[in-house]
């Protein structure tokens, strides 16, 4: 009885698993199409032909030193067992045609489409041939397994509802089981902090320092359950954000009205500004998720999402010591 309560919650209802199929669908028919377009463009695609695709022999997505989750190779092989510069057109295309349906999701029609496609993290993210695209797809179509393909970015999706929270525990939790690994290899590269502090292009907290921490985790615990908004306290959370990262965040214009949306255009527009820069000027990046954490976030909301948040935690925290203590005294537990 217990068991048929708890898969009751965890699994989604049929009409939610209809519109996670409806939107996979399109993004994958419209990458297709979109791919002979975009296959010859002039974008350098570097990431995916040395990485993804394995032309480095020492350093791609097998080897010992890749940080990815192991399973993210089952997602990237769907493509990359084509002609490279097929499979990146490919890949190109779902990009494209995900930032678009994450705008037109959020409220936005064609000119919000459009700004957001025509915005520098675009840009960078298909130069150098990343897969965020991919995992943006399972922010916007709400599957978290595609989404944690690149966990730094996304793992924040966790905190907007009690489901994907489970759901977050389950699959990193199997990922960990099955490859011990991959803990061993986060856990050398942290202790290095190579990664994080020494990319010239990154402005994550490693790199700009801890009151950017700070900064984010505050924002986190008001966030609520907005997607976008725990996506953008994980700008400020993670130590490691290039400037195609932002990529997620740009469906964000298509719930800006007026002088907002522009103000969103403007903040990624300066992505571009801020990467070119040195030291703690490259902050400026910080603009883009800022606002789009906090335009139409009122100071009453995020105090009512701290205070549902805190509640939320508490009684979690109560019902866990409930079943320590019924186990440790050899009480069973009926839900």
């Amino acid at each position: 009885m217990a068991l048929a309560i708890f898969l009751r919650f965890l699994l989604p209802p049929l009409s939610t698993l209809q519109r996670v199929g409806r939107l996979l669908l399109l993004a994958v028919v419209g990458g297709v199409l979109l791919a002979p377009l975009l296959q010859p463009a002039p974008l350098l695609g570097w990431d995916w032909f040395w990485f993804f695709t394995r032309h480095n022999p020492d350093y791609n997505i097998d080897t010992a030193r890749s940080l990815y989750p192991p399973f993210t190779v089952w997602v990237t092989d769907t493509l990359a067992w084509l002609n490279w510069r097929t499979g990146l057109g490919v890949l190109y295309g779902l990009t494209l045609i995900t930032v678009a349906l994450g705008t037109w999701r959020s409220g936005g029609r064609w000119v919000s489409m459009t700004l957001a496609l025509s915005t520098p993290p675009v840009w960078f993210l298909m130069w150098v041939g990343q897969v965020d695209g991919l995992a943006m797809l399972g922010v916007v179509a709400g599957l978290l397994p595609l989404a944690l393909i690149k966990p730094h970015n996304t793992v924040w999706l966790m905190f907007s509802t009690p489901r994907q929270f489970i759901w977050a525990v389950i699959i990193l939790g199997l990922t960990i089981l099955i490859w011990p690994e991959w803990v061993g290899r986060m856990w050398t590269a942290a202790r290095g902090a190579n990664v994080a502090s020494s990319e010239t292009a990154s402005f994550g907290w490693a790199a700009l320092g801890w009151p950017i921490l700070a900064l984010g985790l505050g924002m986190l615990a008001g966030a609520g359950s907005d997607k976008y908004r725990l996506l953008a306290a994980g700008c400020f959370i993670s130590p490691y954000v290039m400037p195609y990262t932002l990529t997620f965040l740009l469906p964000t214009l298509g719930r800006a009205h007026g002088w907002r949306k522009w103000m969103l255009w403007l903040a990624a527009w300066l992505v571009f500004l801020g990467t070119g820069l040195a030291g703690e000027w490259r902050a400026i990046n910080l603009l883009l998720p800022l606002l789009a954490y906090g335009l139409g976030l009122s100071p009453q909301a995020y105090l009512n999402n701290l205070r549902t948040n805190l509640v939320w935690w508490v009684d979690f925290g109560r019902e866990i010591s409930m079943i320590s203590r019924r186990r440790s005294t050899g009480h069973s537990l009926h839900i």
